[in-house]
């Protein structure tokens, strides 16, 4: 609809209303004022025509004369274009004010039938053409009675011209009317259209801004009643619309907010495969940019085979699938569960695609079965042992005393094994799993050196090694100090001699950290154990303990062992787990291979990093910063 349409609608409507009902008044006020005029001119006539002959019977005979009838006529006839006519009772015509009497003929004919009537007694009329004037009248004759006998006849003419004048005037007036009726209707109808155009016009801008979204505006319409309850109606309608928009955008908030933080990475497709919905765990898994995804072909942002294949397949066979599959995604090899269904939503989408990164859990079952199978050899061996030492016991009446304290020492030693096996598995149980409660207090770094020489100095002497432990004693280490290779300066620390012997340090004053001291201890005498064990005789194994001006502590443990192959050096950390130079050293000093794997979890504990950097034949060094923990709350 054009912008005025309405307004010209209700104009025009109006107008043509107004125009009909004037319409219909002028044709039936014409004929009836026609009908009056005809009715008033012949009463008019008939008057006249009466207060003639009544004048002309007063004055008869001498009103036959010429000069008394002209009197007669100005008196009564003044300024009329009536014309009076006086006969004898033989039909002469004595007086006619228009023509001369003398020259017309004797009017007592047939033809003149209102002039036989009058004559005859009684009034007659007649409407015809005058062969004297030659033009049509309207005639009206009354007999002139004297003493009861009828002595002449006055007849009064009247010029039909005369009536058309009075039509022509009636039908200007009524025409004049008209356009004045019409001039008016115009405006009354514009006024109209105006009153009803202008509040549904501001009630159609408000509904269009409601339809384009815009609710801000509100219909204010006063006056009509209709109209106010329409435009309070509309502003219903649309604080209604905002609230449910409201809540929609809320709900459609909240559940963007949930997409975008889920662990799955969630994908939906329209009906040509183009990517309508997909969050940034999908993006991360997939190796595409979500927020430039939307709108294109699946094909076209994603580079895994695999879900395009099986989005494919989804597509064809109208069915959820399922599949697991590995892919390299930006460098890394991950493993992704697939799971594809095709939907009829009314939102457009036509299939979901969610995905879970499940590199970790196939990782953990296959760090579970390489557990169990490092487990059971770990076992296996020791338990062995023991069972043929058992079973030589039995004939221990044969065995000399050296076959003895041989069988002796290998039920030491391999019980020893398993009960460090045993405290090694506890102890990773506890930093594994989180259940040791942390406990901050006040460490003395002196005292946690001279600890860990006082267990460490005896195992190090009986290897024939050199251990150096070395400590802050009286002022903090900078960063840069702490960050080399763990020599300090001799003012401030206090040096371990060879063959574990310690040489008492200067007197100062205690250098303390904030941490829990039974996973220091732990990450400490592993990392020393593991150094002592797998360094040769005549070998040396130091270590460091500074603080950096951040506060943090540094441990850095080094040795000079047989070291670990560069492609092992990422999976030391694992349970279970030994590197090929240490499986074929003496068994006599074989770690559990769970030194390490205690060593990164209690690190994990303390919110610390550990590094460790080996070279094959020549020692390995490993280095552990541990952040201080927030003093207890009291």
């Amino acid at each position: 609809m054009r912008r005025r349409s309405l307004f010209l609608r209700l104009f025009l409507g109006s107008l043509l209303l107004v125009l009909l009902m004037l319409g219909l008044a002028l044709g039936f006020a014409y004929p009836a004022f026609s009908r009056f005029f005809q009715r008033e001119s012949q009463a008019r006539q008939q008057e006249l025509t009466s207060v003639c002959t009544a004048l002309v019977g007063q004055a008869w005979p001498q009103a036959n004369t010429p000069a008394a009838m002209d009197k007669l006529c100005r008196s009564v006839l003044a300024g009329s274009p009536l014309r009076l006519t006086v006969i004898a009772a033989d039909g002469q015509v004595l007086y006619d004010n228009l023509f001369d009497a003398r020259q017309m003929d004797n009017h007592a004919t047939v033809s003149r039938p209102e002039l036989v009537d009058a004559l005859a007694g009684r009034p007659g009329s007649a409407t015809r053409r005058s062969e004297t004037a030659d033009e049509e009248f309207r005639y009206l004759a009354h007999p002139v009675v004297l003493d009861g006998r009828v002595v002449g006849a006055v007849r009064l003419a009247m010029p039909l011209t005369a009536l058309h004048t009075d039509r022509d005037l009636l039908r200007h007036m009524l025409l004049t009317g008209g356009i004045i009726g019409l001039i008016s209707a115009a405006v009354f109808s514009s006024v109209i259209a105006l009153f009803w155009y202008l509040p549904l016009r501001k009630i159609t801008l408000t509904a269009r801004q409601i339809a384009s979204g815009s609710l801000e505006q509100k219909a204010r319409v006063t006056g009509f009643r209709e109209l106010s309850r329409l435009a309070a109606a509309l502003n219903d309608m649309r604080d209604g619309l905002a609230s449910q928009i409201q809540t929609i955008a809320a709900q459609r908030g909240d559940l963007q907010t949930v997409i975008s933080n889920l662990g799955e990475g969630i994908v939906a497709l329209d009906a040509n495969a183009r990517v309508v919905l997909m969050n940034s765990t999908a993006g991360a898994m997939l190796g595409a940019d979500a927020s430039q995804a939307v709108g294109k072909p699946l094909p076209s942002v994603v580079r895994v085979p695999d879900v395009v294949d099986l989005s494919n397949q989804v597509f064809a066979q109208k069915q959820t699938l399922q599949r697991q599959s590995e892919a390299d995604i930006r460098g890394l090899r991950r493993t992704l569960d697939i799971h594809v269904a095709p939907l009829n939503s009314t939102a457009g989408i036509a299939e979901l695609l969610v995905l879970r990164d499940v590199t970790d859990l196939v990782r953990a079952s296959a760090m579970k079965a390489e557990f169990a199978a490092n487990a059971s050899h770990e076992l296996r061996t020791p338990l062995a042992t023991l069972r043929a030492a058992v079973d030589n016991m039995e004939d221990m009446g044969a065995m000399d005393e050296a076959m003895s304290q041989r069988v002796h020492g290998i039920l030491h030693r391999h019980v020893t094994r398993l009960e460090n096996m045993t405290k090694d598995l506890l102890d990773l149980h506890l930093v594994e799993t989180g259940k040791i409660k942390l406990r901050a207090e006040e460490i003395d770094v002196q005292k946690f050196r001279n600890w860990a020489v006082g267990i460490f100095g005896p195992k190090a002497e009986e290897r024939n090694v050199a251990l150096t432990v070395e400590a802050p004693a009286g002022a903090a280490v900078t960063g840069a100090a702490a960050a080399d290779t763990g020599q300090a300066t001799a003012a401030s620390v206090a040096q371990a001699t060879t063959a574990g012997a310690v040489q008492p340090g200067p007197a100062t004053l205690p250098v303390a950290f904030q941490s829990d001291r039974k996973l220091l201890e732990l990450i400490l005498q592993n990392l020393l154990d593991n150094a002592i064990k797998f360094t040769p005789a005549g070998g040396h194994v130091s270590a460091s303990l500074a603080l950096r001006d951040d506060g943090r502590l540094v441990m850095r443990v080094s040795d000079t062992g047989c070291g670990i192959r560069k492609e092992d050096q990422t999976r030391v950390f694992e349970r279970f787990f030994q590197a090929d130079a240490a499986r074929s050293g003496d068994t006599s000093i074989r770690g559990t291979g769970l030194g390490l794997a205690i060593v990164k979890h209690a690190c994990e504990q303390l919110a610390g990093t550990i590094d460790l950097q080996s070279e094959l034949g020549k020692g390995t060094t490993v280095t552990v910063v541990i952040p201080p923990l927030p003093p207890p709350k009291r």
